[in-house]
């Protein structure tokens, strides 16, 4: 399980990260421990319900021994429509990938006309 706020952001913005924190499937209250060095975890954004993603990231481990991670906005990543997306997280144990079941909710905003 991963435990993320809703996300908003405007179109064509880099900030802020997407912090979350990856939590036991068999025990929703304790985090997972990902600070092996073999262990990686990864984001893809796709449109809501869309069955294609727009980009893959990898994670940082911010506190790894707590499942607290963070996704960085990729160079002109939400150069998107503004409207509903979704982050889905990927933890890859040493090749044994596991898809995490919750999904983070993300809406653009649309990025505000320039002053003239």
């Amino acid at each position: 399980m991963a435990y993320g706020n809703n996300v908003i952001v405007r179109q064509n913005d880099l900030d802020p990260p997407v912090y979350f924190v990856l939590w036991k499937k068999e025990a929703p209250t304790v985090e997972r421990d990902v600070s092996a060095s073999t262990t990686t975890v990864s984001a893809l954004f796709r449109l809501k319900n869309a069955s294609t993603s727009l980009f893959a990231a990898t994670c940082d481990k911010v506190l790894p021994s707590l499942g607290l991670c963070k996704m960085e906005w990729p160079a002109d990543s939400l150069d998107v429509d503004a409207g509903d997306y979704e982050i889905e997280i990927t933890i890859d144990w040493d090749g044994r990938p596991e898809t995490v079941e919750d999904i983070i909710p993300v809406t653009v905003l649309p990025e505000f006309g320039a002053v003239s």
